[in-house]
Protein backbone atom coordinates (compact mmCIF):
# COMPACT_ATOMS: atom_id res chain seq x y z
CA UNK A 1 0.00 0.00 0.00
CA UNK A 2 2.70 2.48 0.75
CA UNK A 3 4.52 1.69 -2.10
CA UNK A 4 1.43 2.26 -4.27
CA UNK A 5 0.98 5.94 -2.35
CA UNK A 6 4.33 6.59 -3.83
CA UNK A 7 4.33 5.69 -7.59
CA UNK A 8 3.71 8.55 -10.34
CA UNK A 9 -0.05 8.54 -10.80
CA UNK A 10 0.66 7.83 -14.51
CA UNK A 11 1.94 4.23 -13.53
CA UNK A 12 -1.70 3.58 -12.75
CA UNK A 13 -1.16 0.62 -10.52
CA UNK A 14 -3.88 -0.83 -7.68
CA UNK A 15 -2.62 -2.82 -4.71
CA UNK A 16 -4.89 -5.54 -5.65
CA UNK A 17 -3.22 -5.75 -9.45
CA UNK A 18 0.77 -5.55 -7.50
CA UNK A 19 -0.75 -8.76 -4.91
CA UNK A 20 -2.44 -10.61 -7.56
CA UNK A 21 -0.12 -9.94 -10.58
CA UNK A 22 2.94 -9.47 -8.74
CA UNK A 23 3.65 -11.79 -5.99
CA UNK A 24 3.32 -14.92 -4.84
CA UNK A 25 0.21 -14.81 -3.07
CA UNK A 26 -2.25 -16.95 -5.85
CA UNK A 27 0.17 -19.89 -4.99
CA UNK A 28 0.42 -19.95 -1.86
CA UNK A 29 -2.95 -19.13 -1.19
CA UNK A 30 -4.88 -20.83 -4.12
CA UNK A 31 -6.24 -24.12 -1.31
CA UNK A 32 -6.75 -21.83 1.77
CA UNK A 33 -10.14 -20.66 2.79
CA UNK A 34 -11.40 -16.74 2.29
CA UNK A 35 -11.01 -16.41 5.80
CA UNK A 36 -7.51 -17.06 5.94
CA UNK A 37 -6.63 -15.84 2.83
CA UNK A 38 -8.12 -12.66 2.75
CA UNK A 39 -5.98 -12.06 5.93
CA UNK A 40 -2.83 -12.30 4.17
CA UNK A 41 -3.79 -9.72 1.44
CA UNK A 42 -4.51 -7.32 3.94
CA UNK A 43 -0.92 -8.32 5.70
CA UNK A 44 0.19 -7.50 2.75
CA UNK A 45 -1.56 -4.64 1.58
CA UNK A 46 -1.26 -3.02 5.22
CA UNK A 47 2.44 -4.01 5.75
CA UNK A 48 1.55 -4.80 9.43
CA UNK A 49 4.01 -6.71 11.94
CA UNK A 50 2.63 -10.38 11.00
CA UNK A 51 5.06 -12.74 9.22
CA UNK A 52 3.53 -13.35 5.72
CA UNK A 53 5.71 -16.17 5.52
CA UNK A 54 4.06 -17.97 8.83
CA UNK A 55 1.17 -17.07 7.63
CA UNK A 56 1.00 -19.44 4.08
CA UNK A 57 2.88 -21.97 5.98
CA UNK A 58 6.67 -21.92 4.55
CA UNK A 59 8.85 -22.10 7.44
CA UNK A 60 7.24 -25.08 9.11
CA UNK A 61 6.89 -26.57 5.57
CA UNK A 62 8.55 -30.21 4.19
CA UNK A 63 8.64 -27.83 0.51
CA UNK A 64 10.96 -25.33 0.90
CA UNK A 65 11.58 -22.75 -1.84
CA UNK A 66 14.47 -21.89 -3.97
CA UNK A 67 17.81 -20.51 -1.80
CA UNK A 68 18.49 -18.44 -4.98
CA UNK A 69 16.31 -16.70 -7.61
CA UNK A 70 16.05 -18.31 -10.18
CA UNK A 71 15.74 -17.85 -14.19
CA UNK A 72 15.58 -19.55 -18.00
CA UNK A 73 18.76 -18.66 -19.91
CA UNK A 74 16.95 -18.21 -22.96
CA UNK A 75 14.15 -15.81 -21.73
CA UNK A 76 17.31 -13.43 -20.38
CA UNK A 77 18.69 -13.71 -23.53
CA UNK A 78 15.61 -12.72 -25.46
CA UNK A 79 14.77 -10.04 -23.08
CA UNK A 80 18.65 -8.74 -23.75
CA UNK A 81 17.98 -8.59 -27.17
CA UNK A 82 14.19 -7.34 -27.43
CA UNK A 83 14.11 -4.59 -24.25
CA UNK A 84 17.99 -3.61 -23.52
CA UNK A 85 17.65 -5.58 -20.06
CA UNK A 86 15.64 -8.41 -18.34
CA UNK A 87 13.94 -8.53 -15.15
CA UNK A 88 12.81 -11.45 -12.55
CA UNK A 89 9.56 -13.73 -12.88
CA UNK A 90 7.54 -15.25 -10.67
CA UNK A 91 7.24 -18.56 -12.08
CA UNK A 92 10.90 -19.74 -11.69
CA UNK A 93 10.79 -19.04 -8.05
CA UNK A 94 8.12 -21.41 -7.44
CA UNK A 95 8.76 -24.95 -5.98
CA UNK A 96 8.71 -27.47 -8.34
CA UNK A 97 8.85 -25.18 -11.37
CA UNK A 98 11.76 -27.46 -13.33
CA UNK A 99 11.01 -26.27 -16.36
CA UNK A 100 10.35 -22.97 -19.05
CA UNK A 101 7.04 -23.22 -20.28
CA UNK A 102 8.18 -21.39 -23.32
CA UNK A 103 11.85 -22.74 -24.09
CA UNK A 104 11.34 -25.88 -22.81
CA UNK A 105 15.14 -25.34 -21.06
CA UNK A 106 15.82 -26.22 -17.12
CA UNK A 107 15.76 -22.85 -15.05
CA UNK A 108 18.73 -21.71 -13.37
CA UNK A 109 19.99 -20.66 -10.31
CA UNK A 110 21.36 -17.02 -10.43
CA UNK A 111 23.83 -15.87 -7.86
CA UNK A 112 21.56 -13.77 -6.05
CA UNK A 113 20.53 -15.45 -2.95
CA UNK A 114 16.91 -14.85 -2.04
CA UNK A 115 17.59 -13.32 1.26
CA UNK A 116 19.83 -10.71 0.06
CA UNK A 117 17.10 -10.06 -2.72
CA UNK A 118 14.63 -9.42 0.27
CA UNK A 119 16.94 -6.51 1.28
CA UNK A 120 18.55 -4.97 -1.44
CA UNK A 121 17.66 -4.64 -5.26
CA UNK A 122 19.45 -6.62 -7.35
CA UNK A 123 18.88 -6.26 -11.44
CA UNK A 124 19.25 -9.00 -13.45
CA UNK A 125 22.26 -8.30 -15.76
CA UNK A 126 25.34 -10.12 -16.53
CA UNK A 127 26.55 -9.84 -13.26
CA UNK A 128 24.47 -12.48 -11.95
CA UNK A 129 22.94 -14.48 -14.73
CA UNK A 130 24.21 -15.64 -17.78
CA UNK A 131 22.75 -17.73 -21.65
CA UNK A 132 24.67 -20.58 -20.82
CA UNK A 133 22.08 -23.83 -20.82
CA UNK A 134 22.07 -27.01 -17.99
CA UNK A 135 21.68 -30.20 -19.82
CA UNK A 136 20.81 -32.85 -17.01
CA UNK A 137 19.67 -36.26 -18.86
CA UNK A 138 18.55 -37.17 -14.92
CA UNK A 139 15.72 -34.53 -14.69
CA UNK A 140 14.85 -34.65 -18.75
CA UNK A 141 13.13 -37.93 -18.24
CA UNK A 142 10.43 -35.89 -16.22
CA UNK A 143 10.32 -32.81 -18.22
CA UNK A 144 6.86 -34.01 -19.80
CA UNK A 145 5.72 -34.89 -16.31
CA UNK A 146 7.23 -31.12 -14.81
CA UNK A 147 5.31 -29.50 -17.93
CA UNK A 148 2.43 -30.53 -16.84
CA UNK A 149 3.14 -29.53 -13.42
CA UNK A 150 4.05 -25.71 -14.73
CA UNK A 151 0.95 -25.35 -16.06
CA UNK A 152 -1.09 -25.77 -13.38
CA UNK A 153 1.33 -23.39 -11.69
CA UNK A 154 0.20 -20.78 -14.29
CA UNK A 155 -3.17 -21.41 -13.97
CA UNK A 156 -3.81 -20.70 -10.70
CA UNK A 157 -1.59 -17.74 -10.75
CA UNK A 158 -3.88 -16.39 -13.47
CA UNK A 159 -7.29 -17.55 -11.86
CA UNK A 160 -8.77 -15.68 -8.72
CA UNK A 161 -9.99 -18.86 -7.15
CA UNK A 162 -10.55 -20.44 -3.91
CA UNK A 163 -12.16 -24.04 -2.57
CA UNK A 164 -12.74 -25.19 0.99
CA UNK A 165 -10.44 -27.74 2.29
CA UNK A 166 -13.42 -29.53 3.45
CA UNK A 167 -14.56 -29.55 0.00
CA UNK A 168 -11.49 -30.39 -1.33
CA UNK A 169 -10.80 -33.36 0.44
CA UNK A 170 -14.29 -34.87 -0.20
CA UNK A 171 -13.62 -34.18 -4.22
CA UNK A 172 -10.62 -36.04 -3.78
CA UNK A 173 -12.30 -39.07 -2.35
CA UNK A 174 -14.68 -39.13 -4.57
CA UNK A 175 -12.26 -39.39 -7.30
CA UNK A 176 -10.43 -42.28 -5.65
CA UNK A 177 -13.26 -43.91 -5.05
CA UNK A 178 -14.00 -43.78 -8.87
CA UNK A 179 -10.02 -45.46 -9.30
CA UNK A 180 -10.86 -48.12 -6.46
CA UNK A 181 -8.68 -47.11 -4.50
CA UNK A 182 -11.26 -46.16 -1.67
CA UNK A 183 -14.02 -47.61 -0.77
CA UNK A 184 -17.53 -47.14 -0.54
CA UNK A 185 -17.62 -44.83 2.61
CA UNK A 186 -14.17 -43.27 1.65
CA UNK A 187 -11.51 -45.28 3.46
CA UNK A 188 -8.28 -44.95 1.21
CA UNK A 189 -7.33 -48.11 0.83
CA UNK A 190 -3.82 -46.98 1.67
CA UNK A 191 -1.34 -49.12 0.24
CA UNK A 192 -2.58 -49.66 -2.83
CA UNK A 193 -2.93 -46.03 -3.63
CA UNK A 194 0.60 -45.46 -2.34
CA UNK A 195 1.95 -47.94 -4.86
CA UNK A 196 -0.16 -46.42 -8.01
CA UNK A 197 0.83 -42.99 -6.97
CA UNK A 198 4.51 -44.05 -6.89
CA UNK A 199 3.99 -45.95 -10.15
CA UNK A 200 2.98 -42.53 -11.80
CA UNK A 201 5.32 -40.58 -10.79
CA UNK A 202 8.19 -43.13 -9.89
CA UNK A 203 10.19 -42.18 -6.69
CA UNK A 204 12.76 -40.55 -7.75
CA UNK A 205 10.57 -37.68 -9.19
CA UNK A 206 8.81 -37.19 -6.17
CA UNK A 207 12.25 -36.54 -4.12
CA UNK A 208 12.87 -34.22 -6.97
CA UNK A 209 9.58 -32.30 -6.38
CA UNK A 210 10.02 -32.95 -2.36
CA UNK A 211 7.49 -34.84 -1.89
CA UNK A 212 8.81 -38.77 -1.63
CA UNK A 213 6.21 -40.91 -0.33
CA UNK A 214 7.71 -42.33 2.95
CA UNK A 215 10.69 -40.09 3.42
CA UNK A 216 8.40 -38.04 6.14
CA UNK A 217 7.93 -41.49 8.53
CA UNK A 218 5.66 -43.55 9.10
CA UNK A 219 2.04 -40.85 8.90
CA UNK A 220 3.54 -40.34 5.36
CA UNK A 221 2.39 -37.06 3.67
CA UNK A 222 -0.04 -38.54 1.28
CA UNK A 223 -1.57 -40.26 4.62
CA UNK A 224 -2.10 -36.98 5.45
CA UNK A 225 -3.09 -35.59 2.82
CA UNK A 226 -6.71 -36.77 1.94
CA UNK A 227 -7.81 -36.62 5.63
CA UNK A 228 -10.37 -34.11 6.38
CA UNK A 229 -8.99 -31.40 7.71
CA UNK A 230 -8.86 -27.72 7.83
CA UNK A 231 -5.11 -27.46 8.15
CA UNK A 232 -3.29 -25.47 5.13
CA UNK A 233 -2.11 -28.31 2.80
CA UNK A 234 0.92 -27.21 0.34
CA UNK A 235 -0.08 -25.95 -3.31
CA UNK A 236 2.91 -28.29 -4.47
CA UNK A 237 1.09 -31.89 -3.41
CA UNK A 238 -2.71 -30.63 -4.23
CA UNK A 239 -0.83 -29.91 -7.85
CA UNK A 240 0.93 -33.64 -7.37
CA UNK A 241 -2.66 -34.96 -6.43
CA UNK A 242 -4.50 -33.12 -8.84
CA UNK A 243 -2.20 -34.72 -11.55
CA UNK A 244 -2.39 -37.67 -10.55
CA UNK A 245 -5.76 -37.78 -10.86
CA UNK A 246 -6.04 -36.58 -13.96
CA UNK A 247 -8.16 -33.37 -13.37
CA UNK A 248 -8.15 -30.20 -14.78
CA UNK A 249 -7.68 -27.33 -12.07
CA UNK A 250 -11.05 -25.82 -13.23
CA UNK A 251 -12.94 -28.65 -12.73
CA UNK A 252 -11.59 -28.66 -8.72
CA UNK A 253 -13.31 -25.07 -8.56
CA UNK A 254 -16.29 -25.73 -10.20
CA UNK A 255 -17.73 -26.86 -6.88
CA UNK A 256 -20.24 -29.02 -8.26
CA UNK A 257 -21.75 -31.93 -5.43
CA UNK A 258 -19.33 -34.00 -3.79
CA UNK A 259 -19.67 -37.13 -1.22
CA UNK A 260 -16.51 -37.83 0.37
CA UNK A 261 -16.92 -39.86 3.66
CA UNK A 262 -20.22 -41.39 3.38
CA UNK A 263 -22.01 -41.81 6.52
CA UNK A 264 -22.33 -46.29 7.59
CA UNK A 265 -25.81 -47.27 7.06
CA UNK A 266 -27.88 -47.96 10.15
CA UNK A 267 -29.56 -51.40 10.03
CA UNK A 268 -33.18 -51.14 11.72
CA UNK A 269 -32.62 -54.58 12.92
CA UNK A 270 -35.93 -56.43 13.97
CA UNK A 271 -35.63 -59.79 16.06
CA UNK A 272 -37.24 -62.77 14.71
CA UNK A 273 -39.09 -63.19 18.42
CA UNK A 274 -40.06 -61.00 20.43
CA UNK A 275 -38.67 -61.25 24.28
CA UNK A 276 -41.61 -62.84 25.48
CA UNK A 277 -41.67 -65.27 22.71
CA UNK A 278 -37.92 -66.20 23.45
CA UNK A 279 -38.98 -66.18 27.31
CA UNK A 280 -41.26 -68.92 26.25
CA UNK A 281 -39.31 -70.68 24.15
CA UNK A 282 -36.32 -70.76 26.57
CA UNK A 283 -39.10 -72.26 29.46
CA UNK A 284 -39.97 -74.96 27.55
CA UNK A 285 -36.54 -76.37 26.65
CA UNK A 286 -35.76 -76.06 30.70
CA UNK A 287 -39.23 -78.15 31.13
Amino acid sequence: GIFIERLLFSAKLSVDELIWEHTMFPYYTAFMTNEKSNAVFEAMKCGNRMSIENMVGIPMSKIKTPQFLRYCPCCYKEDVSNLGESYWRRLPQIPGVIYCPIHKVLYKDSVVDVTTANLDYVCADDDVCNEKLINDEDIAVYKDLNEIYVKNVQWLMQNRIRSPPNYISSFYIDRLRERELASYVGNIKMMEFVNVFEGHYSIKYLELMQSAVYKEGRNSWLKLFVRNTNKNRITLRHLLMLQFLNVQLAQLFEMKPVVGKRQKRKSDRVPIFSIEERKARWLMLID
